[in-house]
């Protein structure tokens, strides 16, 4: 089992780079914006492992806004997650079952990018079930340290950028693999078009609009398909 812990290891090393700073930045804000006890924030990031709908969840408990707006917002946001760990069924199915209940649970961009561009190995499983807890444990772990030690701790400028440059990196790879712009251009358009007319709705209308795009490309796609 060593040999796939350590190959996860290594793999998970650009995730780190992001994932535990800016788990720092989610403890620091979870403790100085809510009175809540700071161990809150790390059980929150062990439980619900959802990045970036945390924050969401975090600026709308500061608003006192309704659960519902929270519901809204956060199905909007994970349904990419959906989308694509479809791709992902059939090298999640080797698993038992809950071994494969964690890597479903597990699954975030990060992780999804990561197996997405390995190819399949000998000792697949172990491998993808390494690399799911690496990751959640880094994102633990920023939590704990930021909530543990507070803002007074951390003045470091620039920490929430690290989620954008891991997130560009993965672009690259991608765009050198696939040659294809036209889900990026999507995005940028309906992302700029909403930022005037819906600025509060800009990132939920950008991830709607690029879900359907992909959705009627992969209907068009499967119907120009000859039959067999």
């Amino acid at each position: 089992m060593r040999f796939p812990f350590l190959i996860a290891l290594k793999d998970s090393l650009p995730a780190f780079f992001a994932y535990f700073p800016l788990g720092i930045v989610f403890g620091v804000l979870f403790t100085s914006q809510l009175d809540l006890p700071w161990i809150m924030a790390p059980l929150m990031s062990l439980i619900t492992l959802a990045g970036a709908i945390q924050f969401v969840a975090l600026g709308i408990f500061a608003a006192n806004g309704s659960l519902i707006g929270l519901f809204i917002t956060s199905f909007f946001v994970a349904m990419r997650n959906s989308f694509y760990g479809l791709s992902l069924l059939h090298r999640f199915e080797r698993a038992s079952f809950w071994p494969r209940q964690y890597l479903i649970y597990g699954l975030v961009d990060a992780t999804y990018s990561i197996i997405h561009n390995r190819k399949e190995r000998e000792e697949e499983v172990p491998y993808l079930f390494h690399l799911t807890w690496i990751i959640h444990f880094h994102w633990v772990a920023g939590t704990f340290i930021g909530a543990l030690f507070g803002k007074e701790a951390f003045q470091l400028p620039g920490l929430e950028f690290a989620s954008a440059a891991l997130f560009t990196v993965f672009f690259i790879d991608q765009w050198k693999k696939s040659k294809n712009l036209s889900i990026v251009i999507v995005a940028l358009l309906s992302f700029g078009i909403a930022s005037i007319l819906l600025p509060n709705q800009a990132l939920i209308f950008g991830i709607i609009a690029s879900f359907f795009y992909l959705c009627l490309r992969h209907f068009f796609t499967k119907r120009k398909k000859p039959c067999p």
